[in-house]
């Protein structure tokens, strides 16, 4: 198998440990904003969140683009759906403006429900008919990062996490 350009794989390495450290540290400011119930501070931090999602999503893409590896496809394609679904949220704060607030999603599609534009109930975040959890997505996100490490650590092309 072919190696990928080394550069380029060590900094898409830095990048995706950099977006779990992210993840975590948006984790800790949520948690300590749900226990101050700081709303003020606590809905920036999960719009971070998702944008640290998204940004996960992309470098993982790329990785897997340059690896061509099964393994890492299959690890990939495991938790594609997910960050997909966290990325629509992610979308849906940043075009408030584009159609939310009109009733409308990505491409003109009707929200399911249009009158709840971001809230949160205990940990499931609402946005227009559709939910995460934030709980659910902290797992996710820790077992992705684990099996990551674990290719990394078995994969013998570029080892990382050991």
């Amino acid at each position: 198998m072919e190696k990928p350009d080394d550069i380029k794989v060590i900094l898409l390495m830095h990048f995706l440990d950099n977006a779990f450290y992210k993840i975590e540290l948006q984790k800790s400011r949520i948690d300590a904003d749900k226990r101050s119930m700081n709303t003020k501070n606590l809905f920036p931090d999960i719009h971070f969140l998702l944008i640290a999602f998204c940004n996960l999503n992309k470098l993982l893409k790329n990785l897997c683009s340059h690896f061509k590896n099964p393994n890492l496809n299959t690890i990939f394609t495991k938790y594609e759906k997910a960050l997909t679904h966290l990325n629509d949220f992610r979308d849906h704060l940043e075009h408030i403006t584009e159609g939310r607030l009109d009733g409308k999603g990505q491409r003109g599609k009707k929200l399911t429900n249009p009158n709840m534009l971001g809230d949160l109930y205990g940990d499931t975040y609402h946005f227009g008919g559709e939910t995460f959890n934030l709980k659910d997505s902290f797992t996710f996100s820790s077992n992705l990062k684990m099996e990551l490490e674990n290719w990394d650590n078995t994969s013998n092309e570029y080892p990382f996490w050991n």
